[in-house]
C-alpha cells in the first residue's frame, strides 16, 4: 500500500494566482468580495470558481494531484469512522456552514459566505485537516458512482498537519457519465449537516461562487 498527504487546507486564491502567474493555471473570475475583506484577507479565501481541470492542473503544479473520495473521507473521519470531522454531534461552531440568504439551522451566527481558510480550528479532523466540513464544496478525482469507493486506512496531512497511518489508495472507478464528485458541504449548504461523508456529482467543466479544492500526493 502507498501513504499520501493532504493539503491541511483548502487551496487559497493566492496559491492559485501564483499558479496563474507561472502559466500553469487558467485564470478564473473571483467572485465579488464581501465588504469586510482587506486584499490581505482575500489571498487567505478559498479559491472558487474552478472547474475540475482547473483544479487538476494546480495540482499538477505543486507536484500533487486530487485526492480520490476515499482518501477525502478519510482525511475527515479518522479511524473511528465519526460523523463530522470534530466528532459524532453537528455544530455552527466547528464549520462554515449553514446559512444561505439569512434561513437554515446557523443562520446568525456563520456568514454565508466562504471565509478564510482555517478560521474554524475546533472543527479540525483527527489528523490536523481543517475546513472539511464545509466552506466550500471540494473537487475529488472520482468520476460519480452511486455507491462510494471504500474507506483507506490512514492519512497525513501537508502544510503542518501531524502524520499517522499510512494509507492505501481509494478505488477511481468510472461512474455515471463523467460526472465528477464533490465533498464536503459549503458555507450555504443548510439541508443536512456538514457530514463527512457528504458528496455530490456535478460536470467537469462546472463552477460555482462555493466549489474550490485541496490537494493530495504519494508519500
Amino acid at each position: 500500500m502507498t501513504g499520501f498527504s493532504i493539503d491541511r487546507t483548502e487551496v487559497t486564491r493566492g496559491d492559485y494566482r501564483r499558479c496563474v502567474a507561472a502559466r500553469r493555471c487558467s485564470p478564473v473570475a473571483d467572485p465579488t468580495s464581501t465588504p469586510a475583506d482587506s486584499s490581505l484577507l482575500e489571498d487567505h479565501l478559498p479559491i472558487v470558481n474552478v472547474t475540475w481541470p482547473d483544479a487538476q492542473s494546480y495540482c499538477r503544479y505543486v507536484g500533487g494531484r486530487l485526492p480520490t473520495e476515499a482518501e477525502w473521507e478519510k482525511a475527515a473521519r479518522g479511524t473511528d469512522g465519526r460523523e463530522y470531522p470534530w466528532g459524532d454531534e453537528v455544530s455552527c461552531e466547528r464549520a462554515n456552514w449553514g446559512n444561505f440568504d439569512g434561513e437554515g439551522p446557523c443562520a446568525g451566527r456563520n456568514p454565508g459566505h466562504p471565509v478564510a481558510v482555517g478560521q474554524y480550528p475546533d472543527g479540525a479532523s483527527p489528523y490536523g485537516v481543517l475546513d472539511l466540513g464545509g466552506n466550500v464544496w471540494e473537487w475529488v478525482a472520482d468520476r460519480y458512482d452511486d455507491d462510494a469507493a471504500a474507506i483507506a486506512p490512514g492519512v497525513s496531512s501537508r502544510r503542518g498537519g501531524a502524520a499517522r497511518e499510512r494509507p492505501g489508495r481509494g478505488n477511481t472507478r468510472p461512474g455515471n457519465a463523467e460526472r465528477r464528485v464533490v465533498k464536503g458541504g459549503s458555507c450555504c449548504s443548510f439541508f443536512v449537516g456538514p457530514r463527512a461523508a457528504n458528496r455530490n456529482a456535478w460536470s467537469p467543466d462546472h463552477r460555482d461562487a462555493d466549489l474550490g479544492f485541496r490537494c493530495a500526493a504519494d508519500r
